[in-house]
C-alpha cells in the first residue's frame, strides 16, 4: 500500500514542513490574488469566521490565514492538495514551525510546540517527539523532487463557479 500522510490519525493540529524542493510552490502563488481571495472567503464562510483547529472568531476573518492541506505520495513523489484551512496566527506556527524557527529560533519553537501540546491534548515531550518525527520525514522528502498535484482546487472552481453580474 501507498502511504501518504492521510493515513495520520486526526489530529486538532499538527506540524507540516514543506520539503525543499516545493518551498515557494503552492495554490495561492499560482492564482491571481482576485481566485486566491475568492477561495479564502469560502474558506472564511465554511469555518464560521474561526480558526479551524482552535476555535479562535475573527470578526470578518481579518489575520485568519487559509491553509493549504497537503498529502504526500512517496511512491509516486506527489504533494496533492486535498483542501484549504482557517488558522489564526498561532495555530499557523504550530504548521509551519520549521519557518518559525528560521525566523524567530527557539524562542518562536517553544511557543508552538505549547500551542501543539495543548492542542492536541499531549505532553510538552509528546508535542517535541512529533516535531522531531516531522523534521525526520522533512529531511528524507528533501533529499527528492517532488511534482504537485492541484486538481482539488479545480473540482473547487467546478462547484463554486464565480458568480456573474448581470
Amino acid at each position: 500500500m501507498t502511504r501518504t500522510d492521510g493515513d495520520e490519525p486526526a489530529l486538532r493540529l499538527r506540524v507540516e514542513l514543506v520539503p525543499r524542493p516545493l518551498w515557494g510552490r503552492n495554490l495561492r502563488a499560482v492564482l491571481p490574488r482576485s481566485d486566491w481571495q475568492r477561495l479564502r472567503r469560502w474558506a472564511l464562510d465554511r469555518a464560521g469566521e474561526r480558526c479551524e483547529p482552535c476555535g479562535l472568531t475573527v470578526a470578518g476573518g481579518r489575520y485568519l490565514i487559509c491553509h493549504e492541506r497537503w498529502t504526500y505520495d512517496h511512491a509516486t513523489r506527489t504533494q496533492t492538495l486535498i483542501g484549504v484551512e482557517i488558522h489564526c496566527g498561532d495555530c499557523d506556527l504550530v504548521t509551519h514551525v520549521g519557518r518559525a524557527g528560521v525566523v524567530g529560533g527557539p524562542l518562536l519553537v517553544g511557543q508552538a510546540l505549547r500551542r501543539l501540546a495543548e492542542l492536541n491534548g499531549w505532553t510538552p515531550a509528546e508535542a517535541l517527539f512529533h516535531y522531531r518525527a516531522a523534521r525526520t520525514e522533512w529531511q528524507e522528502r528533501s533529499q527528492h523532487p517532488w511534482q504537485q498535484d492541484l486538481t482539488w482546487y479545480d473540482r473547487w472552481v467546478a462547484a463554486h463557479p464565480p458568480r456573474r453580474l448581470s
